[in-house]
């Protein structure tokens, strides 16, 4: 099966004006299908992370995983020259991103009232850490403190041990996402009125509510009486035949036979095939319970001790290709190298730099790399109608 190679956001035009990673992922996730993405960088401070370690050719990797095929230019908005080019980029715009503090793009001239003025029909998207209005709206902050604030943090750690810091970042990510999926939303309701100058909108994402929404299956649990210990939940940690297991070679496999079905195949193999359990099945019935019944701790010290026998790849080839779901808890070299992601294209180089598809990037897309600090001011300013001279004059007086 093939994708189809349309772009489907081909002649929308977006503003980036984000720095750090939701904004950017954002607007990379609407460059890769098909929109063109100008990213509008400050006069004063350029996005933080074009100097993140470690770089490829003095291009940071992190800032081009998250800022290809996008265009920049640099503008210094507290100017009246450069609000001027803003609000003319404004004009040409079908979607603005912003991902300050609330109360910043009024201070730059380019707050949605002034914005859709210029643009009435525009789709405008502010992502903030806890939204643009409310007792915090102002407040600062990072992924850590909306994933803590959310009760995620909370949850991720072992049991009866402190929280734990994921290895990326969650909130941050997720607010992405929702924003480029409300953007989608916005412009489909866009098409829907051709008739209606004004049916654009305002877009509030709030990175903690992001996080949040990540959680509230749980959290109607927990409301209704569940136990919110951490590790102590059926997919926390709670379930022994849904956890990770340190494998004698000091690596591990990931278990997650978490019906019942599941759990009674993979436990009955063990037991019956590999006579792991050398004929004394563990205290807790393991083979019998169902995963209602199944309290935190119990049967995992038994299935520890059977994984950590023999080597991963070994646990791999016994139950790999069975029924048991089980996979590999991968390094990121080993997922670079992945059978799977490498049948489907998943990884790309651009630039010298390692890239990777998302779900929503077109599998044939033609890429272009992420650009230098202001490399496409002249040709935007020019698209706008400004002369050489004009643009030298702009260069010389601190705007550009």
């Amino acid at each position: 099966m093939s994708e189809t190679s349309d772009l489907w956001l081909d002649g929308l035009r977006v503003l980036d004006v984000t720095t750090m990673l939701p904004g950017p992922f954002t607007t990379m996730l609407l460059g890769d299908m098909g929109a063109e993405v100008i990213k509008v960088e400050s006069r004063w401070a350029a996005d933080a992370t074009r100097v993140v370690p470690p770089k490829v050719e003095g291009t940071s990797t992190y800032f081009a995983a998250l800022n290809r095929n996008k265009r920049s230019i640099v503008l210094d908005l507290k100017s009246d020259e450069g609000r001027t080019i803003g609000r003319e980029l404004v004009e040409t715009a079908d979607i603005l991103v912003e991902s300050f503090r609330p109360g910043v793009m009024e201070r730059l001239g380019l707050d949605y009232e002034t914005v859709s003025e210029l643009r009435p029909d525009i789709v405008y998207c502010s992502i903030s850490g806890y939204g643009q209005d409310g007792p915090d709206a102002e407040r600062a902050g990072h992924d850590i403190n909306y994933m803590a604030r959310a009760g995620l943090l909370h949850q991720n750690g072992a049991f009866e041990g402190p929280p734990v810091v994921p290895g990326f970042q969650v909130a941050d990510l997720a607010g992405g996402l929702y924003a480029a999926t409300k953007i989608l939303g916005a412009l489909l309701h866009r098409a829907r009125q051709p008739d209606d100058e004004t049916s654009g909108g305002h877009l509030d994402v709030s990175l903690t509510e992001s996080a949040l929404s990540l959680y509230l299956p749980m959290l109607a649990g927990v409301d209704a009486g569940a136990s919110a210990e951490r590790g102590a939940g059926q997919l926390s940690g709670g379930l022994p035949t849904y956890d990770v297991y340190r494998t004698s070679d000091d690596r591990y496999l990931a278990i997650g036979a978490l019906e019942v079905g599941f759990a009674l195949k993979l436990l009955q193999y063990l037991d019956e095939e590999l006579d792991v359990f050398e004929g004394t099945k563990p205290d807790f019935d393991l083979f019998g319970a169902t995963p209602s019944e199944m309290t935190p701790g119990e049967g995992r010290e038994a299935l520890a001790e059977v994984f950590a026998r023999r080597q991963r790849d070994e646990w791999l080839d016994l139950l790999g290709d069975k029924d048991f779901c089980c996979e590999p808890v991968q390094s990121p070299e080993e997922v670079l190298e992945d059978q799977l992601f490498e049948a489907r294209d998943v990884f790309f180089e651009l630039a010298g730099v390692q890239h990777g598809r998302t779900p929503l990037t077109p599998s044939d897309r033609d890429h272009a790399p992420p650009p230098e600090l202001n490399e496409h001011a002249d040709e935007i300013l020019d698209e706008l109608g400004y002369s050489d001279d004009e643009v030298e004059s702009l260069r010389e007086g601190d705007v550009l």
